[in-house]
């Protein structure tokens, strides 16, 4: 795997920004971000501060809507 391609880039799906989370769009957000994992994060919830840069963090508001993402 070459550098470009082993990199998580959460720009890559942020077209899914302000839709509710589902199997599909999630599955649609890793595509788009090129990471290897995701991590779903709801409101208030409490993460580890590990860094894994295939990881795609998605962070949902109360209605389970995606209001943030970020790799690591």
């Amino acid at each position: 795997m070459g550098a470009a391609e082993s990199t998580c880039r959460a720009a890559g799906a942020e077209a899914l920004l302000g839709r509710r989370l589902d199997d599909m769009v999630l599955a649609e957000a890793l595509r788009g971000s090129g990471g290897l994992r995701t991590r779903v994060i709801p409101p208030g919830g409490v993460v580890t501060m590990d860094h894994d840069p295939m990881r795609l963090n998605i962070e949902l508001d109360d209605a389970g809507v995606i209001r943030r993402m970020r790799c690591g």
